[in-house]
């Protein structure tokens, strides 16, 4: 679920949509990430169990061409000369903020909702998992990132009791 706001920006007046703060009631365990530079490649985000997962991270850009997560397998990618986000099929503009840009992500069995700079851009896309549950992982290509922040929260259903 999300909560719907109209703020007032640069441009006029927006419509930004986020998770609603009650999801911080269903988080489980969290590893927590901070002030770490990530060399190029991809770093697996070791320890970390399950399928439901509140993922929300704060990056630098340095001067990597492209950043983001892999998320069993499916890239979430930041690509840094186009300002633009992409996952599967989809892309879109994606401005950073101050050399910086803020991702949440709730993963879903079957979805990935991305949540950039707190509302600005929203991007849910419906996945097929593979049959095993795969990794997390944090990658930089081209270059270095910074990570000012990654919280990976294990979700607990929201449907238990």
């Amino acid at each position: 679920p999300c909560e719907l706001t109209l703020r007032t920006t640069s441009a006029g007046i927006r419509l930004f949509s986020q998770p609603v703060k009650e999801i911080d009631l269903i988080h489980a365990k969290t590893h927590t990430w901070k002030e770490e530079m990530l060399s190029e490649g991809d770093k697996v985000l070791g320890g970390i169990a399950g399928d439901l997962f509140d993922i929300r991270a704060e990056f630098g850009v340095g001067d990597a061409t492209e950043f983001g997560f892999t998320i069993r397998g499916i890239p979430v990618i930041y690509d840094v000369e186009k300002r633009e986000l992409a996952c599967i099929d989809k892309t879109a503009p994606f401005q950073q903020m101050e050399g910086k840009i803020r991702l949440q992500l709730l993963v879903d069995r079957t979805s990935i909702e991305i949540f950039g700079n707190d509302g600005v851009l929203v991007m849910p896309i419906g996945v097929i998992p593979p049959d095993d549950k795969g990794s997390l992982a944090v990658f930089s290509r081209g270059g270095s990132t910074r990570v000012h922040s990654l919280e990976v929260h294990e979700l607990k259903s929201a449907w238990e009791r």
